[in-house]
């Protein structure tokens, strides 16, 4: 088995989760249709609103379980890793964890950035976009969450290998002292 073995596995894990969060979210929308109308809210606009949302869920997941191999061939090496000398391949083990929390930080926030994109173009019409300041005060600090997790993720997954090196060497130093 390989760490790129082992990577792909994980990438196709974390696209299952993602059409997980796909189908609870259709869930939650198919709930507004049961419940009654909320002031001059209709079931319909909810589903509209979250319609976004559920399709970035959908794309993420997709990308992943079919994706998965080419993903892992990018970002992690074609190591042998040996389960049962777990001592020698701690580092790569590292690395592959890293990677894969790094795909989920990074991965996580793209539902949200793609909700706020799609309420943007739906504001940019010319008789809404008086509304785009207020309906956006409170989805600024979300969004801006959203990226800084993305970006997060985003350097976890560059640098997983400096970084499992760095900790894999104080654990050396620590274990000699």
């Amino acid at each position: 088995m390989t760490t790129r073995d082992l990577g792909e596995l994980g990438i196709k894990l974390i696209g299952v989760y993602f059409g997980a969060g796909a189908v609870l979210a259709l869930m939650g929308v198919l709930e507004s249709f049961a419940l009654p109308p909320l002031e001059n809210v209709s079931a319909g606009s909810i589903a509209i609103a979250n319609a976004l949302s559920i399709a970035g869920y959908v794309i993420v997941a997709v990308v992943c379980i079919a994706y998965g191999a080419p993903l892992a061939a990018r970002i992690l090496p074609e190591r042998r890793v040996d389960l049962k000398a777990l001592k020698a391949s701690a580092l790569d083990l590292l690395v592959l964890g890293l990677t894969l929390l790094g795909v989920r930080y990074a991965l996580t926030p793209l539902s949200g950035i793609l909700k706020s994109a799609g309420q943007a173009i739906w504001y940019a019409e010319a008789s809404r976009q008086s509304l785009f300041l207020p309906a956006f005060q409170q989805s600024w600090p979300k969004l801006v969450d959203d990226a800084l997790q993305f970006v997060v993720g985003a350097t976890l997954v560059i640098n997983s290998r400096k970084i499992a090196t760095a900790l894999d060497r104080r654990k050396r130093a620590r274990s000699r002292a």
